[in-house]
Parts: C-alpha cells; structure tokens; sequence
C-alpha cells in the first residue's frame, strides 16, 4: 500500500526517496507492518498551530481517521500513548474506524532535538495492537529519521489553479452535516461550518468528501 500525499499545504509534498529508491515512509509503513500484523494504516503530519497537520496518508480513508479526529476534538494530543477509539468520546471517529476494521490509534512523536516537529498517526485493529513494540516502533522511525529527509523539505510553492466545480451532492452533504453538527456539538451553524472546514483542512481532505464520509456513516 504506497502512501499518497495530500495536498493540505497548498502544493505537492516531495516524496525523498532512500538511496535504494524506495521512498522513506513507504518503506516504514511496510517495515511498521512487518512488526504489527493488525496495521491498517498511517498517516505523517507536521506540527502546526492548530494542530497536526497531515501531510501525507496511506490510503483516503486513514486520512478521513485523522479528520474525524479534529472534528471530535481528540484523542489528537496524546502522543506516544496507546489510545483504545471510545464510541463515547469520539463518536465520529469511532464510527469511521469501525468502517475500516480500526480500533486502536497511537501518534508517535517526531521531534527536531527538543521540539517536537510533527508526529505519525498508526492506526490498527484491536484494542492493544501496539503493546510490547514501543522500542521497536520508536526505533523503526529513529531509522526512517522523517524529520529530516520528509518534514524539513519545504513544500512546493502552490500553483495557481481553477476553482473545481461545484458538486450539488457535496453542497448538500455539507448542508446537511452541518446541520447534524448543530445538535451533536451544541453549536451555532457558522461554528459548525467551521469546525467542519478545519477539520477538513488540516486532514488534507476536501470539505465535501469529509461531510459524505460523515452522512454515510451515520447510524
């Protein structure tokens, strides 16, 4: 399963390769895979002031793990601890890792000496896939070293581009999100509006796909 990049930051993010050309983070996520058999997937974000910002994803539906994350508010923070998807707390992201065999998620941190610069988002079935493999874990990205050969490269100056057509099917998947966030957040529609468009934004996933993925998955 080969990582795609998102386009969050405004341009295409480089993809570094290793000297024997496979590329860093599809290498770790096969060696990652190796170690944790129940793996769906992961996701690379960098550090930014509202949050992790993902930059790239193994596959769409691990970047929709990491909106619905944003939308419910967590368990985004922790980092470098096993964190069990509670339908309760999260009942957005709860629903969506369900939908692709996910029941557990771990944010490793990536750091430039002591700051951290960004973090790895694993995200695998069950409730304890992870317990037992922290050191390894933490050794495969030291090896993969993310910081400086994915993250520090300055991503592409974004090209200008024409607006994509509007679809009425996302228009009224958005209208009709927005309005299902209105009552589960206890929110104004502006708010809900935004808090919706950010959690898209910094998913790197466009706003209508995140409210489809939401109607589709509600119950």
């Amino acid at each position: 399963m080969r990582t795609t990049d998102t386009t969050t930051t405004g341009g295409a993010v480089p993809s570094p390769t290793t000297d024997t050309g496979e590329d860093p983070l599809d290498r770790l996520e096969r060696e990652l895979t190796d170690l944790l058999p129940d793996l769906v997937g992961l996701s690379l974000c960098r550090t930014g002031p509202d949050g992790p910002v993902t930059l790239r994803a193994s596959d769409p539906g691990v970047g929709l793990l990491d909106a619905l994350q944003h939308l419910d508010g967590g368990p985004l923070p922790t980092r470098d601890r096993d964190v069990v998807i509670s339908p309760v707390r999260w009942p957005h992201l709860a629903r969506g890792a369900d939908a692709i065999g996910v029941g557990s998620t771990r944010a490793c941190t990536l750091r430039r000496g002591e700051v951290v610069a960004g973090e790895v988002h694993l995200y695998a079935a069950g409730d304890a896939p992870f317990a037992g493999h922290e050191e390894a874990i933490q050794a495969l990205l030291d090896d993969a070293d993310l910081v400086d050969r994915v993250l520090d490269p300055a991503p592409a100056d974004p090209e200008p581009t024409q607006a994509a057509p509007r679809s009425l099917r996302g228009d009224g998947a958005v209208h009709r999100v927005i309005g299902q966030l209105v009552v589960r957040l206890g929110v104004d529609p502006i708010a809900a509006h935004d808090r919706l468009e950010s959690s898209a934004r910094l998913a790197g996933v466009p706003c209508t796909d995140l409210a489809a993925a939401l109607v589709d998955l509600r119950p």
